[in-house]
């Protein structure tokens, strides 16, 4: 199960990125000049389990599922239904420092400010306590993470890349150049386009020490940029689950490698052609490994080169550390791309494909993509895959995209899904209709207000019951 579980993140961390190209600059053009976009997610074709029954039931519950989504300006949201009976619907916006939230589970439209935030959230504690849904010690430490959490907090300054001071690396450059040398090449790497020069450098356990001592004073030099990665990176616990900062992570990360440098001596060539351009490039390293007292080297390797292919670039790039290996291909034309992941250890072999085809006019563009996920472990082999085939075109200042998508299994086809988005005028806004701020109601009406919205999940949940297809009812009934 956990393998599986691996499988179907992965698949589904490169199926987000290569679905989102599918709609290609239009319908991102349209939204940005105050068009709103809607799209709507239909699943279909779904494989067969084996029994009648059962399939005949889910193939009336996907027909009965409608999925929609839109974007309009700074407001999202979306809906799922079953046939017109809203299961779940969500629309959010944020204006400043007020949020707006509309939900058929809240009963309309809330706001609240972000002074509001943890008075209205220390309410609803207050309550499910009452209720008994939560006991005094869950409902102690709940308000306390609110206490602790900075609701106002300022968003992260924009930073200005070429006013950062980078004073803290003014000794990198000088300490790499008297390690550098450049000679002519004498034998040509392989797999690579022809190089004239190769650049080698060697990089010490010490200096590698200093570059991180000298990140922690980069920080301290530019306080804009260390709020930024304070606030990119708020949250963060350390191994014990205590909230860290990043610059007390900085302290800890260069504390432990003051006192157990984890870097061995690091060899690197870098060959360039007569345009000056990197076409290969090999690293040798090692990793020393300091447990108690004994400590340990592991050497490692790392080779990239880049080879004019199919009026493209194939990008070839390898790491070979103790029993592990990876390798990325990357293939680069002007209207195609492929790239192939794999990794190997003594148990698991991991293969990863993703292939891109693309075509775009001045009002026309297509995608092709395929994206194929199988790991072998203990000679055990899960295999999934996904197929994309995308249509766009832009109507003035409109556009609408189609994507058909097929998931697999083991090469069986699971489940199809049809996505249409379009754009057209803008809605009525969530805020421009009757909205109910909580935090500023007193507290026997803030005790009506979510005596209500319990009544009203009461009435939601026999409404999804009663819009269940009659053979999906039938099919639980018998269960039961």
């Amino acid at each position: 199960m956990k393998k599986l579980t691996a499988l179907l993140m992965a698949l589904l961390m490169l199926a987000l990125p290569v679905m989102s190209m599918a709609e290609t600059d239009f319908v991102a053009d349209a939204v940005a000049a105050g068009r709103r976009s809607e799209t709507t997610v239909k699943l279909h074709d779904l494989m067969s389990i084996g029994e009648a029954t059962i399939d005949a039931a889910l193939a009336d519950l996907l027909a009965a599922l409608n999925i929609t989504a839109y974007e309009q300006g700074d407001e999202i949201g979306f809906a799922v239904k079953l046939d017109d009976t809203d299961v779940l619907t969500y629309a959010a916006l944020t204006e400043g420092d007020t949020a707006y939230i509309q939900s058929n589970l809240l009963g309309g439209t809330i706001s609240y400010t972000k002074e509001e935030l943890p008075v209205l959230l220390e309410r609803l504690v207050d309550i499910l306590q009452a209720l008994g849904l939560l006991d005094k010690a869950a409902a102690a430490e709940m308000k306390a993470i609110f206490a602790e959490t900075d609701y106002t907090a300022a968003a992260a300054p924009e930073i200005d890349l070429e006013s950062l001071n980078l004073t803290a690396f003014d000794w990198l450059v000088t300490e790499l150049m008297s390690s550098m040398t450049i000679a002519e090449v004498t034998q040509q790497p392989k797999n690579c386009d022809p190089a004239t020069s190769v650049v080698t450098v060697t990089i010490t356990p010490e200096q590698m020490l200093k570059v991180f001592q000298s990140t922690k004073t980069f920080l301290q030099d530019n306080p804009e940029l260390l709020t930024y990665l304070e606030a990119q990176f708020a949250g963060m616990t350390d191994e014990n689950g205590d909230t860290i900062t990043f610059a007390a992570l900085m302290d800890e990360l260069v504390a432990e490698m003051e006192a157990n440098n984890p870097y061995g001596t690091t060899n690197v060539a870098v060959y360039m052609n007569d345009a000056d351009e990197m076409v290969a490039m090999t690293v040798e390293g090692a990793a020393v490994i300091t447990e108690g007292s004994e400590t340990t080297e592991a050497p490692y390797t790392m080779n990239y080169s880049r080879l004019t292919q199919n009026d493209g670039y194939a990008h070839t790039a390898t790491m070979v550390m103790d029993a592990v290996s990876m390798t990325v291909n990357v293939l680069e034309q002007e209207n195609h791309w492929f790239v192939g992941f794999s990794a190997v250890d003594a148990q698991t072999i991991i293969n990863v494909n993703v292939d891109v085809t693309t075509s775009e006019a001045e009002a026309a563009a297509t995608l092709d993509a395929k994206v194929d996920v199988e790991v072998t472990e203990n000679e055990e082999t899960v295999a999934f895959g996904l197929v994309i085939d995308s249509e766009s075109a832009k109507d003035g200042a409109d556009a609408a995209c189609k994507t058909e998508v097929t998931v697999n299994f083991m090469g069986m086809n699971v489940i199809g899904m049809t996505i249409n988005t379009v754009t057209g005028e803008p809605a009525a806004s969530i805020k421009d209709g009757t909205v109910v701020a909580p935090a500023a109601m007193e507290d026997t009406e803030f005790q009506n207000w979510f005596a209500g919205i319990i009544n009203g999940l009461q009435t939601w949940i026999f409404s999804v019951i009663q819009a269940l297809p009659a053979s999906v009812l039938e099919l639980v009934q018998s269960m039961g």
